[in-house]
């Protein structure tokens, strides 16, 4: 019987390595390999897990505490939210902001501000792709740089305090709940995180009152609602239509406590549908009894079918 002689680290069949194996002991060998690999994913999505709980903040405004602390993300109605951001660094921005301190300072605590240097681990993401997301929000002046090394995103766009009435005419403000878009951006796999883009995207068209996309957002009467359909939104922020049932999907697959955070109330043309987002993400209005109502009304959980509809 002839000897098998495999390099021991990558389990290669070679010549020039003197450990050697059965057919069936090389088999055994790589199970034995998948299971420490499957091991040591399990540990680190535990460790994963750890630091969101880890990270999540305090403070939580006792007027608000169904939904938790945030902060005020300030954009004009009926207009794309992109602040020329591509839209991962889009998404990047919106959960940096989540650090944000009520001095303005992104922190990891009360007494350690957040350095450049700690955005790889704040965001999840490599060296490379921190330092080119520094850069283009350098380059669009949604961030400043200490010498001291201390970060703040610009205030005309993102802050964290009392409520504030923006100077600009025609200017809205939103609460952008903490600890939800950490658990979405965080719990979600790095190849869909870009696609919560098309979730802050709909800012710009919520209701005050009823979190639905509309052209009237001021409006309280929910019979005078001007409401916009899925296909139109996709329509102003630029895309494509033909691909817009893989959207849907994609939307659908944000869950927080196991709820969806978009319903789609619909009839049979999928395009045509009215989409409307869970206010434990963002939040305009005051009538929290209201909204929660309507959270439990159209964002239990669903079969997971295509088909799936709320009328």
């Amino acid at each position: 019987m002839g000897k098998n002689l495999f390099d021991d680290d990558t389990g290669e069949v070679t010549e020039d390595i003197v450990y050697w194996r059965t057919a069936k002991q090389q088999e055994a060998w790589l199970e034995q390999q998948e299971k420490r690999k499957q091991k040591e994913k399990e540990k680190q999505e535990r460790e994963r897990k750890a630091y969101i709980r880890e990270k999540a903040k305090d403070g939580i405004n006792p007027e608000y505490k169904e939904f938790g602390p945030f902060v005020w993300l300030i954009y004009t109605p009926l207009c794309d939210l992109n602040f020329g951001l591509n839209n991962m660094d889009m998404v990047r921005l919106i959960v940096l902001s989540t650090y944000m301190g009520y001095d303005g300072y992104l922190r990891w605590s009360a007494k350690s501000k957040l350095k450049q240097k700690d955005i790889p681990h704040a965001l999840d993401i490599s060296e490379r792709s921190a330092k080119m997301f520094i850069s283009n929000l350098k380059k669009n002046n949604l961030i400043t740089i200490e010498d001291d090394g201390g970060m703040k995103i610009n205030d005309s766009i993102i802050y964290r305090g009392e409520i504030q009435r923006p100077k600009e005419y025609n200017v809205m403000t939103i609460r952008i709940y903490i600890n939800s878009i950490r658990a979405l951006y965080f719990y979600s796999e790095r190849k869909m995180r870009s696609k919560l883009v098309y979730v802050f995207k709909l800012i710009p068209y919520m209701n005050r009152t009823y979190n639905i996309a509309c052209y009237n957002t001021e409006e309280t009467n929910s019979k005078e609602l001007q409401i916009m359909t899925f296909g139109s939104f996709c329509d102003l922020v630029g895309y494509d239509r033909t691909n817009i049932t893989r959207l849907k999907k994609e939307l659908l697959s944000f869950k927080l406590k196991s709820k969806r955070i978009v319903a789609f109330i619909t009839s049979e043309d999928f395009e045509k549908s009215s989409v409307c987002i869970s206010p434990y993400v963002f939040f305009r209005g005051n009538n929290n009894n209201a909204m929660i109502d309507i959270l439990n009304k159209h964002f239990e959980e669903q079969e997971e079918t295509d088909d799936w509809q709320v009328f």
